[in-house]
């Protein structure tokens, strides 16, 4: 082989191990809010959502940051994602697409004019169709990702570290006569990183 066949068998081998390290890890989520097949007409803020069958968008689901730009939604189904012509996923409140994740167990099929936001990781195939726009990325493990007049767009990702909250320090007890400290301690919290999830686009 050439030196430019095994580079690109490489960037191929490595791209896959992502996607199926980003696929593996959005389906074992937990813990996840049980939802419909159908997704349109409801509004969801950040969280881990699941259905046991498929996932469907007629008209309009509407993903809710709540003035949180790293907020985070995993939606989660063992078979199929369909969505409608002229469905949308609208974004509101600093939402972000980058930070939306769609593990999906079969395939994904877009209806014309399909207006969706996030990263698609499909067992099997992709489908999109005529006018459709996606905000984020298409990946299948098994079988193919056909485009048919699609835009994609891959906007940058807008990470903010949170700004630490002044509060009162509290002022110690004194001891009891027995002595002793009854100063009480607050564990820090871990932090929960998503960007992981992220394939890259090599």
């Amino acid at each position: 082989l050439s030196l430019r066949r095994q580079r690109q068998m490489c960037i191929r081998d490595r791209a896959k191990g992502a996607l199926d390290t980003a696929y593996l890890d959005a389906a074992g989520r937990t813990p996840a809010t049980a939802v419909p097949v159908e997704l349109g007409g409801t509004t969801l803020v950040a969280g881990v959502y699941k259905s046991p069958t498929s996932l469907g968008i007629t008209g309009t689901v509407t993903l809710d940051a709540q003035n949180d730009p790293n907020a985070v939604w995993v939606f989660q189904t063992d078979a199929t994602l369909i969505t409608a012509s002229s469905s949308v996923v609208s974004l509101i409140n600093q939402a972000q697409a980058c930070n939306v994740f769609w593990q999906v167990g079969s395939s994904a099929t877009f209806g014309t004019d399909s207006d969706f936001a996030g990263h698609v990781f499909a067992q099997t195939s992709i489908q999109t169709t005529s006018g459709t726009v996606i905000r984020g990325q298409l990946l299948a493990r098994d079988a193919s990702v056909t485009l048919i007049s699609t835009r994609i767009i891959n906007d940058a990702c807008v990470t903010v570290t949170p700004t630490p909250t002044a509060t009162a320090t509290p002022t110690p007890t004194p001891p009891p006569s027995g002595g002793g400290d009854t100063t009480p301690s607050t564990p820090s919290p871990t932090p929960v990183s998503y960007t992981h999830l992220r394939a890259p686009r090599d």
